[in-house]
């Protein structure tokens, strides 16, 4: 898998740059981005820079960034079904106590399960559903 960190609006990005961004996107189809929009820091020399990209600018992008990727990732979770996934348990849901875990990808999947799970276990799970930012699965 593919992953990639994303900052819209970085001093002097132009509407030219950010569409070379959204091309990328569409092009390299990352498995799975982290995306914010710029923000100034103190005692950061960016925080100086001419050419500050409005507020307004910045969340525009970021909102078509998160669109683009969320297709992306969609089509990736629903190809995922069917599928069997080697899952590292990484806890229980608190109010439900579903195991949940991550695949090799770093993929999130919620487990339903007869077999008791817990932390640090490895589990094939089959993937039955592909949801917006997360994996369901079963294991007998």
């Amino acid at each position: 898998a593919i992953t990639a960190d994303i900052i819209v609006g970085f001093p002097g990005e132009t509407d030219e740059d950010f569409q070379l961004t959204i091309s990328a996107l569409d092009e390299i189809r990352y498995d799975q981005i982290f995306s914010f929009k710029y923000s100034p820091r103190p005692g950061t020399r960016a925080r100086y820079l001419p050419d500050q990209v409005p507020e307004e600018v910045k969340a525009v992008r970021l909102a078509k960034v998160h669109e683009i990727q969320g297709t992306i990732t969609d089509s990736y979770h629903r190809v995922a079904e069917g599928s069997h996934e080697e899952v590292l348990i990484e806890g229980l849901r608190d109010r439900t106590g579903q195991p949940f875990g991550r695949t090799r990808t770093n993929k999130i999947v919620n487990i339903e399960s007869q077999v008791r799970l817990k932390p640090g276990d490895l589990a094939i799970v089959q993937i039955t559903k592909g949801l917006k930012h997360s994996l369901l699965g079963t294991m007998e």
